[in-house]
């Protein structure tokens, strides 16, 4: 049919206005929501696709989990023809973890929606959801398989576990993704896509936060451990540093090195990590090798970054044609290549923060130069003869778990590099081109504080008597990290069923204690079971304390404590020498039975008694450097003799408050107080003395003592208050030597302090509080029982009685402060727990309070006693006993006999040091006769 030209000319431009329109609606579909795709780099179109592969992932194990099926159902479009998931399957949840995880599935549709409009994208690769892929996962965590194998599916408590390996991993790669788009839209895109993978992660992680302590059956591993090999293992994997972190860390690598709660992760300035989709891929894949597909994706992921690493392989130009033996083959090749590299390296590759990981030690073997002294040229050669240094290869042996790199002075006073036992202390030497990890291999094996645990309890029965049993002694296996002590001795509590009747748990300064504290303190204080939010739940141990500061301050009169032990030497060298010692005594009029005894350098309270002896012997010594001036050397000076009384005079107190806290009575927190308040008179009383060496001496120690006192000292003022003997007054006398502001101020804070606690007593029933149960005996019953029958008609005169205590609007604590202390000369030797065990009924929840302050231990020296039974009960006789019989026995051995038992056997150790006395001449002339 012929066309006018007026047709023609309307053809053509509906034809144009048609084109036109073809091309803008295209524009519209496959540009960004801003702007148009050819404005943006193919670079942005490849990072933008790459994530789909993950919010596959996301959408399908999420709806699955919720509803039983997935994106063939809910948007068949989103699979753009690709396969079907393998195994996934609707999960048992609960109501609650049901609806969010449902909320998740439909924001990951959205998810997919919102990439494919933006680029054109690629159909769902095949994806592995099955219970088998999960529990290879996780056996290889945990480098254990797992019996049963893990299902995510079979409850919330799996399944949120197995939702913490998703989420996390999309939500770095889109970190890492951000910096490298030139597109703003492309930007945006990311941007909000982050957001919600984020919050959707910090959800699951918080989640699995609120149970961090729960048991995950029936494989007995608590779910904050679940979390934490999860994390070792994508690092491991990733192959790039620490990008990744379980639920509980230690202090130093929480926000800003204060809590150790970590339900976002961040690096030290507590900002998100970044991963490469390289990283990714070995995540995903778990295979470390970006080259290697499995894992979730058994045929490798799909986009242009993905596929250009599977074409790189052998001489396959597709993965979708390999089978599960060959890649099985791939994966031993690259494991076998790897396994020269670092079998066991928990992270390599990309450079990480410092505050965050010890960097790994180079050696060449693992048994080269076991000799703490050894030098280069022992070898028989010197580093000119050495020429180029072998390559090394990298190692991360077990034993770095349990030893930390620290400086410290040799012989020479030079600074060099040592490696510290975590658990004893004990330093051995670190060089990492000469010594290698045998001894510190050897170490591990006999260190006693790190091969067993044990757990005390302290508490006051319903008789009202101090009690302190062992509860648990059991060998503790690696790692010995903070959150793993803590979760073994919440089991222990929760098998006897005292979880919930905690007051306060004393330690020592091991640093994963202070992590041990924090994560037992977060999980109690989760269940509601901590008085005053474990304001008072961690107890420094006193012993250890105080030998710190003991130890800091003989280091300098190092010169003057040797010439003692010289001078004491001289005399024991020989039994001449002793005959002329004593003649030397005689001379001068010194009438003392008891000899010289020599200290054991590691035992502080040795050095006191040995100092006591040798001053009292002052006399003797000078008498002796008169008649022997040739031979002996070693007489202190007037000056050195009067450093050492004000040293003697300062060992005192803390002698006696050892000899107090040590025994096997463990007394009641009460009398500690006044004795640690006498160390801090004399620390303030000689700031200014005269002497410049005891000054020195002083500030270190100053600094050691305020900072424990800052921690301890409002506990042991209640204690001293709750002794009605002294009530406040004896605090009030202390505080007084500080000033009367000053006094005031902390006499104040210490009522707040007492009045806070006290009303979380009354808030939380006698009965449900933390020292148990009610203290009242069968004789008590009957008696009070008696008792009502004669005053039977009474009734109505307790009950005027009782109103009229309340209306005076005083609770039992002001009552108690405001009665005037107990005449301590009539009550000296007075057992304070019968006090309370008379008035429990008058105070109520206050005695339930006494009862829980006076019990407390300051010291873990009765948990280090049982220690040394161990030799005794695991000998070469019975060197095969199961831990649960050695468990058994000393536990029964301390249930029965107690602790005296422990404290006699190593009596007889230092009464030998006793014995090792200077005779009198009076004993020297009858025994020569």
């Amino acid at each position: 049919m012929a066309l006018t030209k007026e047709r023609r000319s309307l053809l053509l431009v509906s034809m144009v206005l048609v084109f036109f329109f073809f091309n803008f609606h295209h524009l519209q579909v496959t540009s960004c929501p801003d702007q148009a795709t050819t404005n943006c780099t193919d670079q942005d179109r490849k990072l933008l696709e790459f994530p789909l592969n993950l919010e596959y992932l996301e959408a399908e194990f999420f709806l699955f989990g919720a509803l039983g099926f997935g994106l063939d159902k809910v948007a068949p479009n989103l699979t753009m023809g690709g396969p079907s998931p393998i195994g996934a399957q609707k999960a048992n949840l609960d109501p609650l973890t049901r609806d969010i995880i449902l909320q998740f599935a439909w924001q990951e549709v959205g998810h997919l929606r919102a990439i494919k409009k933006t680029v054109k994208g690629f159909a769902r690769p095949q994806l592995d959801l099955s219970k088998k892929a999960f529990a290879k996962v996780m056996d290889k965590a945990f480098g254990v398989k797992f019996v049963p194998p893990f299902n995510p599916y079979a409850n919330s408590y799996n399944y949120l576990i197995a939702s913490y390996l998703v989420p996390y991993v999309g939500l770095t790669g889109y970190v890492g993704a951000n910096p490298k788009l030139q597109c703003p839209a492309s930007r945006k895109l990311v941007a909000g896509l982050l957001g919600v993978e984020s919050g959707q992660d910090a959800v699951i992680r918080g989640m699995l936060y609120a149970r961090a302590a729960h048991i995950v059956y029936p494989y007995g591993v608590t779910v904050a451990a679940f979390t934490d090999k999860i994390s070792d293992l994508r690092n491991k994997l990733g192959k790039a540093g620490v990008k990744d972190e379980g639920l509980i860390v230690p202090k130093f690598m929480g926000a800003e090195g204060q809590v150790i709660g970590n339900v976002l992760v961040g690096n030290e300035l507590s900002l998100s990590f970044d991963r490469t989709p390289e990283e990714i891929l070995r995540i995903v894949y778990g295979s470390g090798n970006e080259s290697v597909p499995g894992g979730f994706y058994p045929k490798g992921a799909d986009g242009e970054i993905a596929k250009s690493y599977l074409v790189t392989v052998g001489s396959f130009s597709e993965f979708g044609s390999i089978d599960l033996e060959s890649q099985r083959s791939i994966e031993a090749e690259i494991h076998r290549s790897r396994f020269e590299e670092n079998e066991q390296s928990r992270f390599d590759g990309a450079e990480t923060s410092k505050s965050r990981k010890r960097p790994t030690i180079d050696i060449e073997d693992d048994d080269v130069n076991d000799n703490d002294d050894e030098d280069d040229n022992v070898k028989g050669k010197t580093s000119a003869q050495e020429g180029p240094e072998p390559k090394k290869r990298k190692q991360y042996a077990n034993c770095w778990e349990h030893f930390t790199v620290i400086w410290k002075k040799d012989r020479t006073g030079k600074e060099v590099e040592r490696a510290q036992c975590n658990h004893c202390k004990n330093d051995y030497a670190y060089d990492p081109h000469k010594n290698g990890t045998k001894s510190y291999n050897r170490h591990l094996e006999k260190c006693k504080i790190r091969l067993r645990n044990a757990d005390i309890a302290h508490y006051i029965d319903r008789n009202w008597k101090l009690n302190n049993k062992i509860i648990a002694f059991f060998a503790f296996p690696p790692p010995h990290t903070g959150m793993h002590i803590a979760m073994e001795i919440l089991q222990k509590w929760q098998d006897w069923g005292i979880e919930k009747k905690v007051f306060s748990i004393t330690l020592d300064n091991a640093t994963n204690n202070d992590t041990t504290q924090e994560i037992l303190k977060s999980q109690l204080m989760l269940q509601n079971d901590l008085l005053c939010k474990g304001e008072y739940f961690h107890v420094r141990c006193a012993a250890h304390i105080l030998n710190i500061i003991v130890q800091i301050g003989l280091k300098d009169i190092g010169q003057t404590l040797h010439k003692i032990r010289e001078s004491i030497k001289f005399v024991q060298a020989s039994e001449k020498r002793e005959k002329l010692f004593a003649k030397c005594v005689e001379v001068v009029g010194i009438k003392i039975k008891s000899g010289l005894i020599l200290d054991v350098a590691t035992r502080w309270n040795s050095t006191y008694k040995m100092l006591d002896r040798a001053l009292k012997y002052r006399a003797a010594f000078t008498n002796l450097k008169v008649i022997d001036a040739r031979n002996y050397n070693s007489l202190p000076t007037e000056e050195e003799w009067h450093r050492l009384k004000q040293v003697c005079e300062f060992l005192e107190p803390f002698d006696v408050i050892t000899n107090l806290i040590s025994g096997s009575s463990y007394p009641t927190s009460n009398l500690y107080f006044m004795q640690v308040w006498k160390i801090n008179d004399w620390l303030v009383s000689n700031t200014s003395n005269q002497d410049e060496i005891i000054r020195k001496m002083i500030i270190p120690m100053r600094e050691r003592f305020d900072k424990y006192w800052e921690e301890i000292g409002d506990v042991f003022a209640m204690a001293t208050v709750f002794d009605p003997r002294f009530k406040l007054t004896l605090v009030d006398f202390c505080f007084a030597k500080l000033g009367k502001s000053d006094a005031k101020i902390k006499i104040d804070d210490l009522r707040t302090k007492l009045k806070t606690l006290f009303e979380s007593y009354e808030n939380k029933s006698i009965f449900t509080s933390s020292s148990t149960e009610t203290r009242e005996t069968n004789q008590q019953s009957k008696k009070n029982a008696e008792q009502k029958k004669c005053f039977g008609n009474y009734e109505d005169f307790f009950a005027f009685r009782k109103e009229t205590v309340v209306s005076s609007g005083k609770s039992s604590l002001d009552m108690y402060l405001d009665e005037p202390p107990l005449d301590t000369n009539n009550f000296e030797s007075w057992d304070i727990l019968n006090y309370w065990k008379d008035n429990t009924q008058r105070y109520g929840a206050l005695a339930s309070m006494a009862c829980d302050i006076l019990s407390i231990p300051i010291t873990t020296v009765a948990s280090e006693s049982s220690f040394s039974i161990g030799a005794r009960v695991l000998n070469k006789y019975r060197s095969r006993l199961l831990p649960k019989h050695v468990q058994a026995l000393i536990c029964s051995r301390n249930w029965l006999k107690g602790f005296e038992a422990y404290e006699n056997e190593e009596a007889e150790v230092y009464v030998e040091l006793e014995d090792e006395k200077v005779p009198t001449y009076e004993s020297i002339v009858d025994d020569e006769a």
